[in-house]
């Protein structure tokens, strides 16, 4: 991860760095903070596997058999489920977006904007509902009911401890903390 910050006025910081698989990774696990889609999707590998392992438990005259294919199958599904997915996502992602390079992040009162070689996309305050806080990044979530668009900032590496003070002090006034 390649990170460098500037403040250019009191309200407006610019953070430029180009994102790593793992930075996706962490990403996907602060949107689950905020999202209901995210963590009923999670839920449900959990629910499905507990009733593939319930399913693979049958009496026998002895006592209790254990299915150990059916007992398998669901490990793997549970495994799949809260590991391997967001892995396999975070993957796809870096691999969708990792050919545009270096992201320049400019967060000011007016919203937030990313800009890349190819591309600009700008979301005002009301287009984003929320911000969590993760070990390594500020994770911004959209407005829509999925929560479905994330963006996402590093905390460390931002130049110290000040632009990581002003970013919060920007999200503060115009978001929620998820």
């Amino acid at each position: 991860m390649t990170t460098e910050a500037q403040q250019v006025d009191g309200r407006r910081v610019e953070v430029r760095q180009v994102t790593t698989a793992a930075q996706y990774r962490e990403a996907l696990r602060g949107q689950m903070k905020v999202s209901p889609a995210a963590r009923r999707q999670r839920m449900f590998f959990v629910v499905l596997a507990l009733v593939m392992a319930a399913l693979a438990v049958h009496p026998t005259p002895d006592g209790v058999g254990v299915d150990p294919v059916g007992m398998s199958l669901a490990a793997v599904w549970l495994l799949l489920g809260t590991f391997a997915l967001r892995w396999l996502t975070a993957r796809a992602q870096q691999r969708a977006h990792g050919h545009h390079g270096e992201r320049r992040i400019v967060v000011d009162e007016t919203g937030v904007s990313v800009e890349t070689a190819h591309t600009f996309t700008r979301f005002a305050w009301p287009a984003m509902s929320r911000y969590v806080e993760t070990r390594h990044l500020f994770v911004l979530a959209s407005a829509d009911k999925r929560a479905s668009c994330v963006v996402f900032l590093p905390r460390q590496g931002v130049g110290g401890t000040d632009e990581s003070e002003r970013l919060r002090a920007l999200f503060d006034a115009h978001l929620p903390r998820g």
